[in-house]
């Protein structure tokens, strides 16, 4: 499958099969201007947006290929957006981070993907126990959005626990921020996980409850790949990482030799699989490098920082 993204932002799209999961790697042409993301719905739609300077420019494809644009503004300095459609309904949920200085919020939108029309959009904005929202999906098979924002030590500044804060798609708040996990890291909303990373050997991943009272999850570490060095690498150091269904963990890294790979782990058997993914072009100023992997194994290459730690 070979397409077009944007005219502004010109991108290329691909097919392949990891382990029997689908799996579509859409990657920019020449130099960043944007940060790009993307999603996919069960039903067969998909949107994809760049961030510009101004406003969150969004495009949504129904199942026949239709295609429908709008655009969401703000004011403040923009970096990364997010997508997520819900389990059920027409709708689509975006959201930009903003800076203003060293404040970090949100504006998030609903957006009817028939009309292409706004239901809401509204802004969530940090507090004291709750810096750099960001907006992590859809709960379960709920309408209820995550967002999740951390908690400082006053004497470093750095990250000391991770909360969540519970809104409906119209932007009520529905829980305030609680549910507070002492141990950063990957929020998978859409299975209420919570997965930590060790990276001692043999860097073990682990899942914990993101909402309600604290419960262990499943568990895997880098031998899933197999036993080359090179490869475990993968899955100790990812680039991204996502959660495509409950049992099922994907994600997408650069090895030694600068070659990307996506990965997967089935959670139930410990085993998993590898691909080796086409090698972008280099721009006038940063590497090809960074994928974004959608809960439902679709990819989108983005061409952001690789993953780092809460800053």
């Amino acid at each position: 499958m070979i397409g077009r993204g944007l005219s502004f932002y010109p991108m290329l799209a691909l097919g392949c099969l990891l382990a029997g999961v689908a799996v579509g790697v859409l990657f920019a042409e020449g130099p960043y201007t944007a940060y790009p993301c993307a999603a996919f719905a069960s039903d067969g739609r998909s949107a994809k947006a760049v961030v510009t300077a101004t406003a969150l420019q969004l495009e949504v494809l129904d199942p026949s290929g239709q295609s429908r644009q709008a655009a969401l503004t703000y004011e403040s300095t923009p970096s990364d957006c997010r997508i997520f459609f819900p389990t059920q309904g027409d709708y689509l949920v975006a959201a930009v981070r903003l800076h203003a200085g060293e404040k970090q919020s949100l504006r998030v939108g609903t957006l009817n993907t028939n009309s292409a029309k706004w239901l809401s959009n509204f802004s969530v904005e940090p507090q004291p126990e709750f810096d750099s929202p960001k907006l992590a999906g859809f709960l379960e098979n709920t309408s209820t959005l995550v967002a999740t924002g951390y908690t400082r030590d006053p004497s470093t500044k750095r990250p000391a626990a991770i909360e969540s804060m519970l809104i409906s798609p119209q932007g009520n708040v529905l829980h305030p921020p609680g549910f507070a996990r002492t141990e950063i890291g990957d929020p998978d909303a859409a299975h209420n996980r919570l997965w930590i990373h060790d990276h001692r050997g043999p860097c073990p991943w682990r899942s914990v409850s993101m909402i309600g009272d604290l419960a262990d999850g499943p568990a895997f570490d880098e031998r899933a790949v197999g036993d080359d060095p090179d490869l475990r690498r993968l899955v100790c150091e990812p680039d991204t990482i996502n959660f495509p269904d409950a049992d099922t963990v994907v994600g997408t890294a650069t090895d030694s030799r600068e070659g990307n790979w996506v990965w997967r782990v089935d959670l139930r058997s410990k085993d998993g699989d590898r691909l080796k993914l086409p090698q972008g072009k280099k721009g006038m100023l940063t590497r090809w490098g960074g994928y974004d992997v959608s809960r439902t194994a679709l990819l989108l290459a983005s061409g952001r920082p690789r993953r780092e730690p809460p800053k």
